[in-house]
């Protein structure tokens, strides 16, 4: 494990706003919505916001403001910011983000959680936050081989736990980081001092006559409507899931010479 900085040329940002301005968009359909996927004219926007809008540096320079590690753990590299509270009895607490999310969705809560006294709170409400990003977001990763899945990721940030010094520790997650989260407490309940999740999910235990007996006819429907929403959204996951070649092309930087790995996570 070792200290780490965010560091990206000028010549790759160029070379970024050259490839986003020279961006060949389909026509505008009439009516366009999310029903077929993005939409055109939302695209058009997200290019423009990152062409135009969009200051890197700045971005750059408050994420570089954090203290940040690097290392292999449990046989994943794993990219964290390690934000210490001034009172030095604070609670360890891990937060793991989802899918498509990032670490940066977690920045504006942590003046609160790392000094509490400062916004009204009490000493003894304060933690360590440890933010790391799973393997292949952000700049943890790349991945190199199956397998990384939400057991192994919990593994991972475990290890990166135990490293910083932290062998007790909260952790809370979302989308994604919520089944990591979960998983962290069913692997590790003697280190664990509580888990929270704002992505909670239960399923029927197997051998049931009827999995749906006693749920409530308000409850049916919310189960029905998630059936259709899930199956109509699901494509990507199916996608990404069984053939993830097939579309992982498209999300490669689409540069010549070789860089240091990290950078091909920007």
């Amino acid at each position: 494990m070792q200290a780490f900085k965010i560091t990206t040329t000028d010549e790759v940002l160029a070379d970024l706003r050259e490839r986003l301005s020279r961006t060949r968009f389909r026509n505008d359909l009439p009516g366009e919505d999310w029903g077929w996927g993005t939409p055109q004219p939302w695209l058009r926007r997200l290019v423009e916001q990152w062409l135009y809008r969009c200051d890197w540096r700045r971005t750059e320079a408050e994420l570089n403001a954090l203290p940040q590690v690097v290392g292999d753990f449990a046989g994943l590299r794993v990219h964290a910011f390690v934000v210490r509270s001034r009172h030095e009895d604070a609670t360890p607490l891990l937060l793991c983000h989802g899918w498509p999310g990032s670490v940066v969705e977690f920045l504006d809560c942590l003046p609160a959680l790392v000094d509490p006294t400062s916004h009204g709170g009490r000493a003894e409400d304060a933690f360590h936050v440890v933010l790391p990003s799973m393997p292949g977001f952000g700049l943890s990763g790349p991945t190199a081989a199956p397998g990384v899945d939400v057991a192994a990721i919990a593994d991972a940030f475990a290890a990166l736990m135990y490293e910083l010094g932290h062998p007790h520790f909260l952790a809370q997650g979302g989308d994604w980081g919520a089944f990591v989260v979960r998983q962290l407490g069913l692997e590790y309940p003697n280190r664990l001092l509580g888990v929270h999740i704002n992505f909670p999910w239960a399923v029927a235990p197997p051998g049931l006559d009827d999995p749906l007996a006693g749920v409530t006819a308000a409850e049916r429907d919310t189960l029905e409507r998630n059936t259709r929403v899930y199956g109509g959204d699901n494509g990507y996951y199916i996608q990404q899931a069984t053939r993830p070649h097939s579309i992982g092309p498209a999300l490669e930087p689409s540069v010549d010479e070789p860089r240091e790995p990290f950078l091909d996570q920007l």
